[in-house]
């Protein structure tokens, strides 16, 4: 079975799957509206995919995922940060 992807959304699976997904994806069809050489078919996407856009994409979830980690991390430190009861 052949893996594809949707070049609108992103969205992963079976080729077969994908391309019926497309009839119906909005990023997708716009996509094909603004440039039709940039809307491939599944398993082309999923081919450019696996060769150029991986590492952007990881990157990019990195950085969400880091970003987010800081958040919480310092979040816990203010609620367990110890106040001084003589500064009241």
């Amino acid at each position: 079975m052949a893996a594809g992807r949707c070049a609108g959304c992103g969205r992963q699976g079976s080729a077969r799957r994908i391309s019926h997904h497309t009839t119906e994806c909005a990023p997708w069809l716009e996509l094909f509206e603004a440039d039709p050489s940039r809307a491939l078919s599944p398993e082309a996407e999923y081919q450019r995919w696996q060769r150029e856009g991986r590492q952007e994409e990881r990157d990019a979830h990195l950085a969400a995922v880091t970003s987010e980690a800081r958040v919480r991390r310092s979040a816990a430190a203010d609620r367990f940060r110890r106040r001084d009861i003589l500064a009241d």
